[in-house]
């Protein structure tokens, strides 16, 4: 199915049970303002308000599509077994509301926005055209700078979720992007914060986000590693494995294990 044809369904459905027409976010806005074809199947979607789950689901069963509703609350719709759209867990962040408390950004419509992690995820696109939405104003201009910088601050970003901070690396190396100097600072003095936690951050998560951005800027990805003292909760396994041979890192990684103690 095409996603205009998609996209015209959803647009209908949420005009006819009073929803905010949903708009595309993250990673898809950010990649088509780069000029990225990322190759992406799934089209991340939000209203940027707590109707977007009623909005999945509805559209789902109105279409008779599969759907499911995944711990973090965001619902994955399969749409053809070639593509699905996911829909914003309509996550906000208590810390980051209140770090922006003085600003315009406390207003309702901005909670999901504020509580995203890095600036650049944070642009938005309507389904039908080009417009790109920058609600924070930031967005386009750290693209333009290539920085990943938190949308509040690292404290309140990486205490919301560890995880985001090897999201923060991936995207570094795969785009060529500088890391902003106030996350590796708060990396460095808070490195325990980004072990393996059950329930919190899996060797699996940590391999994948790494796995991702293998191949592409290696020496940037293993410089913000080590630099980030984050290196030595990367699981030793496969592809990462491989690459610390080829650039004859083994012996450093197997160092960096005093920072556990």
């Amino acid at each position: 199915m095409e996603n205009t044809i998609i996209f015209q369904k959803l647009k209908n459905f949420s005009e006819k049970n009073y929803i905010k027409e949903p708009l595309i976010v993250g990673g898809n806005v950010r990649d088509y303002v780069m000029g990225i074809n990322s190759g992406a199947l799934d089209v991340d979607l939000t209203t940027n308000d707590s109707d977007v789950t009623r909005c999945a689901i509805g559209f789902a069963a109105e279409n008779n599509l599969y759907y499911k509703v995944f711990k973090d609350l965001h619902v994955t719709v399969y749409i053809d077994g070639q593509k699905d759209l996911d829909f914003s867990s309509n996550f906000i962040s208590k810390l980051s509301i209140d770090f922006f408390k003085n600003s315009k950004f406390s207003e309702n419509k901005y909670h999901e926005v504020i509580s995203r992690d890095f600036t650049i995820n944070t642009l938005h696109k309507n389904m039908f055209s080009e417009d790109i939405i920058d609600m924070l104003s930031v967005g386009l201009k750290d693209i333009d700078n290539r920085t990943v910088k938190c949308v509040s601050s690292p404290k309140i970003c990486f205490l919301d979720d560890p995880r985001r901070i090897y999201r923060a690396v991936s995207l570094s190396a795969r785009l060529n992007f500088t890391i902003d100097n106030s996350i590796f600072d708060f990396s460095r003095n808070n490195f325990k914060l980004f072990s393996v936690s059950p329930g919190v951050i899996s060797d699996g998560y940590i391999t994948s986000s790494i796995d991702r951005s293998i191949g592409i800027n290696d020496d940037l990805l293993i410089n913000n590693l080590f630099e980030m003292k984050i290196i030595q909760n990367v699981p030793l396994v496969g592809k990462f494995k491989d690459l610390l041979i080829k650039k004859n890192k083994i012996n450093e990684y197997l160092d960096s294990k005093k920072y556990l103690y």
